[in-house]
């Protein structure tokens, strides 16, 4: 089951307004203890921080997508598998070379 949106969108910040996409999502992923999200869940943190209930998915993936390809390892967010989007942050990196 999936949990409610992270409660800084609940109690609507007229600063999150101001904030990119890269920010919002980051904010997201930070809120639900950084555990990766589907971007539909992304999509309604980041349409309710916005206050604008018509903000399109393709929009954020398309702009994930760019800062992702422009930053590479610098990446503030990270596809961790198909539709899900994590922090860019190895918070255990690999001790052992790849077998």
């Amino acid at each position: 089951m999936a949990s409610p949106l992270p409660q800084l969108v609940q109690t609507r910040d007229a600063a999150l307004a101001d904030l990119s996409y890269i920010d919002l999502a980051v904010r997201a992923i930070t809120e639900n203890e950084n555990h990766p999200l589907e971007m539909k869940r992304l999509v309604e943190f980041i349409r309710a921080a916005k206050g604008n209930p018509n903000i399109e998915r393709r929009s954020v993936e398309a702009t994930i997508a760019q800062h992702m390809k422009a930053k590479g390892d610098k990446s503030r967010v990270v596809k961790t598998s198909p539709g899900v989007y994590g922090l860019g942050v190895r918070r255990y990196p690999r001790t052992e070379p790849a077998a």
